[in-house]
């Protein structure tokens, strides 16, 4: 089983997320020793998939807080070569441990990449 979670910040993913992981599904992650304030079980985001998520929105000018304008059309060159590789990556060393599940709220905006992948 693969689970994404979509979810804009605040809307609840982190309760998804550990709900998912109490399951038995695996994050790729665990809660953090020092937990954050905002999510003292901890927000069930890898950081793998953050970073790629963070670079791909780079690349068109935009983040997880501006993302007005966003389109990702605007990569289409650019995945195959930039994403994928690091995505197929990232997805094989999940697929070790299925069942499994990635909760990142720029999912809102690239999920259709990952789509594609799985």
């Amino acid at each position: 089983m693969q689970v994404f979670v979509l979810g804009m910040h605040r809307s609840g993913g982190a309760a998804v997320g550990g709900i998912l992981q109490r399951m038995g599904l695996y994050a790729g992650t665990t809660p953090p020793e020092t937990p954050e304030e905002d999510y003292p079980a901890g927000s069930w985001e890898h950081p793998n998939v953050v970073a790629l998520n963070e670079g791909l929105l780079a690349l068109t000018g935009r983040d997880w807080s501006r993302p007005i304008g966003f389109d990702l059309r605007r990569l289409a060159g650019k995945l195959p070569t930039v994403f994928q590789p690091k995505a197929n990556a990232l997805l094989g060393d999940l697929e070790d441990h299925r069942p499994w599940f990635i909760k990142d709220p720029r999912l809102c905006l690239l999920f259709p990449a990952w789509k594609r992948l799985v």
